[in-house]
């Protein structure tokens, strides 16, 4: 059945807790890439504290980092003071680098994601949990075309740099369905991050 306004798409699930502890290697090697590729390494490098250069910078296996790991990159990336262009470029960059094969999940769910965008956003928490461990997205439907993703239990979301990529990847799902898409934060508190995703 169709969503309604007003409807919960997904309702919260906490598996692995309530909140986020670890969160998938590969966005800080996607991440770092994109700054060698874009030419803005040794930006990166300056504003990483020089104990932390060899860790970033090693090849990584897939895995998990923990939260306070990549808040140290984070922090990093939003020090560096890049331009309004620069940080667009660079979020939807690493998005595009890492939401490729995550972002299957949509089409993967169901076949009608351009009639029914709704029923690919019922699949978020299975996209959700293979970026994180621990915390919940709960997902409602606010109009036919505006949809609020709630995330509850991360501590990253207070870093405007990675809640641009958040912003991003966001985007990008709405974008196998839509010619444009927008995406902005409508609230943030400590651990509680709301975000207002719309299209046309």
């Amino acid at each position: 059945m169709a969503a309604k306004d007003g409807d919960i798409v997904l309702d919260y699930r906490s598996p692995d807790g309530e909140r986020i502890t670890h969160i998938r290697s590969t966005l800080i090697s996607s991440s770092v890439q994109t700054l060698k590729t874009l030419g803005f390494l040794e930006r990166y490098l300056r504003a990483l504290p020089r104990s932390h250069h060899d860790a970033m910078l090693a090849p990584r296996a897939p895995g998990w980092l923990t939260e306070d790991e990549a808040a140290i990159h984070y922090t990093a990336c939003d020090d560096m003071k890049l331009s309004e262009p620069e940080l667009e470029l660079m979020s939807q960059t690493v998005a595009k680098a890492v939401g490729s094969a995550l972002l299957a999940t949509f089409t993967r769910s169901t076949r009608s994601v351009e009639a029914e965008p709704w029923l690919a956003f019922a699949q978020t928490e299975r996209l959700f949990s293979r970026l994180n461990q621990g915390g919940a997205i709960r997902v409602t439907r606010r109009a036919a075309n505006e949809a609020v993703f709630e995330v509850r239990g991360g501590s990253l979301y207070a870093i405007p740099y990675y809640e641009l990529g958040h912003h991003a990847l966001l985007r990008a799902s709405a974008l196998l369905f839509s010619s444009t898409a927008h995406a902005r934060t409508i609230y943030a508190a400590e651990r509680l991050h709301r975000t207002l995703l719309f299209w046309t």
